[in-house]
């Protein structure tokens, strides 16, 4: 089975084989209010198997600055894999007995009402055939998020896309515009940069 391996400016931030597991997702994703730029994250595991259900992280949360590039490699297995942690593992449960009461309505009025950090994003994308593409989200448009999607009933390949999405179509759960759409097949990469 083949391995996905995640870098950052080059540097390799984690590399894990699929056969362990039945989905595996790479997640970059910013919005026009956050104090990050964008955000990265991959995440995978087991699922609608009973008691081998297990969820792993292996980046999270990582920041992404402008000036940025993330790479996403389909490869052939590697031998040393990284070695993802629980979510228990990464966040301490909180015992203060406080709870959240703020609700969906609240939320969405409270991020309507944040200034823009930024205008919009732009992007670059490349990809191991050689295509480069140049795309831009509109000022409407709130957040955008690039992901790589494996799943092990199609286990020869990689589904990426980048869309982005209005505030209010997040808010009525309606999906985001398409920017690009690629297949990663074993020995592809893609690359995703920005633009300022």
């Amino acid at each position: 089975m083949p391995a996905i391996v995640v870098l950052k400016n080059g540097v390799e931030l984690a590399a894990v084989n699929t056969d362990a597991f039945n989905i595996m997702t790479v997640n970059l994703h910013g919005d026009v209010s956050g104090e990050e730029f964008s955000t990265l994250d991959f995440f995978g595991g087991v699922y609608g198997c009973g008691d081998k259900d297990c969820h792993l992280l292996w980046v999270n949360d990582v920041d992404v600055a402008c000036t940025d590039t993330i790479e996403i490699r389909f490869v052939d297995a590697v031998t040393l894999e990284s070695k993802g942690k629980t979510i228990e593992e990464i966040y301490t449960k909180d015992d203060s007995g406080d709870q959240n009461t703020e609700t969906m309505e609240q939320t969405f009025e409270y991020l309507e009402g944040l200034p823009r950090a930024r205008v919009n994003f732009k992007y670059k994308t490349e990809t191991s055939r050689g295509d480069v593409s140049i795309f831009e989200t509109s000022e409407s448009d709130w957040s955008y998020h690039c992901l790589a999607m494996w799943q092990n009933f199609k286990p020869d390949k990689i589904r990426v896309t980048l869309t982005s999405n209005e505030l209010s179509r997040i808010r009525h759960q309606e999906a985001g515009k398409k920017l690009f759409e690629h297949t990663l097949h074993q020995g592809d990469w893609v690359k995703v940069s920005f633009i300022t």
